[in-house]
Parts: structure tokens; sequence; C-alpha cells
């Protein structure tokens, strides 16, 4: 059931609209979005955020394996776009490797991500959790190099109940989830060295999860408005590949082992598929598919 009362579509009046994407400066008016298929789905994914936050707030020794279990199950079980698949793993693996693959798919093109799931502290320092490694390698490094081995576009997902500045220019402070590119937290935090990391210093360059499905620069009709022009907005220090023009993590054919995942009942999501596309789902814990193909980018 979606909870009427959220709207994710609400605007906030910007300060500076010259750089306001919603704003056509042109016709000097907002650009006014089309009926939207996904405008459920947006809805549903930011209850399951909302959720989040409010977990956090009631029982704040709560696990981000707890979180991150959770949620994935939440939005793939009532959003009918969404499939997903978790994975039996090893210690090893789960300490190593991302906590899940996640990827949309549309008429044109196809995007994957590597996301990471830390849970942030409000108080103190967090520089231990982004800078968290085992004996092999920095958690960091492990998600940033198989990225790039496996074509996709690395970022965090960071829990809290608390955020004051954000990246997203609606300024949404509500949510529970927020995601932000791993290199940019490279860059910014472990390689200058040890420092202090307090929660904003990371959530200022994160945007809501729920931008993900909700975003306006997603589905308006300006120039760049779709999901490769979000991701560019949000995330330009994850898709840049200094060697060629390759956009990271953008697909022109969808692989086999994603359509052979989203082709599959819920019943028949068994071990057999995890065996036989084992060379492609190596160091990721789940993998989750949004499946838009039936709407145009």
């Amino acid at each position: 059931m979606i909870n009427e009362n959220i709207n994710p579509w609400k605007y906030v009046a910007p300060r500076d609209v010259s750089n306001n994407p919603y704003f056509n400066p042109k016709k000097k008016s907002k650009i006014i979005l089309k009926p939207l298929i996904m405008q459920n789905d947006c809805k549903l994914l930011k209850e399951s955020s909302l959720y989040v936050r409010d977990w956090i707030d009631k029982q704040s020794n709560v696990k981000e394996e707890s979180l991150t279990d959770w949620l994935l199950f939440d939005i793939s079980n009532k959003i009918k776009r969404i499939s997903y698949k978790a994975f039996s793993r090893n210690e090893e693996a789960k300490i190593t490797g991302a906590d899940w693959e996640w990827w949309f798919l549309f008429k044109k093109n196809a995007y994957k991500f590597r996301v990471q799931a830390k849970k942030i502290k409000t108080i103190g320092d967090n520089y231990p959790s982004i800078a968290y490694s085992n004996k092999h390698v920095l958690q960091i490094d492990k998600l940033v190099s198989d990225s790039i081995d496996t074509n996709s576009i690395p970022i965090y997902s960071f829990y809290t109940n608390k955020i004051d500045r954000v990246k997203c220019q609606r300024h949404i402070l509500d949510e529970g989830i927020y995601l932000t590119g791993a290199n940019g937290i490279n860059e910014k935090f472990i390689k200058v060295g040890r420092q202090m990391v307090q929660f904003n210093d990371i959530l200022e360059d994160s945007i809501p999860l729920s931008c993900m499905l909700c975003c306006p620069m997603i589905h308006h009709n300006d120039n760049g408005g779709n999901f490769a022009g979000f991701i560019s907005n949000y995330f330009s220090s994850e898709i840049k590949n200094s060697d060629s023009n390759q956009f990271i993590g953008q697909y022109k054919e969808i692989p086999v082992y994603v359509k052979s995942l989203i082709e599959l009942s819920n019943e028949s999501k068994s071990d057999f598929w995890e065996k036989e596309f084992e060379s492609y789902i190596k160091n990721v814990n789940g993998i989750v598919i949004f499946d838009n193909r039936n709407t145009n980018e």
C-alpha cells in the first residue's frame, strides 16, 4: 500500500534557478512533467528509505547487514519491476565484495552499479568505517577495482537518521538512505590520509535513494533529461575513463545472466542460476534489477 502522504515530486523553491535542472531558463518557468509510469515505484522506494530512517531512530544499534537484507527484500517484494536474488557467500566474500549489483534497464541502454552499504555515525568519526580493511585490501579499493574489472559504477549506500546537507538539488533531508560515488569518497577522505570524518562531510556529496527513480532529471524532455544525464550529474567521477570515451557502467546489450534472472519466477531462482553464472557475479552478495524497458528512457 502506497502512503499517499509521501510526495517525492514536491519541488523546493530554488535559491539560484540558473543551476536548477527543473527550471527552464528559456521559458522562465518550471518544466512540466508528463504523467509518469514510474511514479508509484518512486513513492514505494521513498517509503523504504523513510522506514530505514525510522528504524535507526528506534533501534540505533541495528546492523547495516540487517538494513541491507531488509531493504533489498522489501523493494523487490513491493515494486513489481524489481527482481532480486541474494547469493550464498562465505564470510571472506562478504567482507571484500560489494553488497549488491544494481541494474537499471531501459529500452536503449542499461546501467550497472556496484553498491557497498555503510551505516553512518551521526556522532563521532566515520573514517574507520570508510577506510575499513581486512588482511588483504582496503574495502573501498576492492569495490573500485572490481567495478573497473566488471564495467560497473561504484557507489556507497549510507544509512542514517540525520543529515543536514545533500547534493540533491531538491534538498531532500528526510530519508534514511543516501548514495554517493566511491571514487569521490576515495579522493576526498582516503587518499589524503587519516582525518576526522563527520557524517555531514560524507553526506553532503550524496543524493537520497528515492532520486534513483524520482529525480525529474530522469524524466523531463530537456536535453540530457534521462538516466545517463542523471548519472553524469551526480556520479561524474565514477563514469570517467581516461583511456577511452567509454561511459562506465553503460551497456547497449543486456548480459545473458541478467536476462536469465528476470525470466525466472521467484520460485525458480534457485542455486542452479548462481552456479551457472558464477563467473559473472563474483564478489557481490546479491543482484537487484529494475526493469524499465516497457517505458521510454
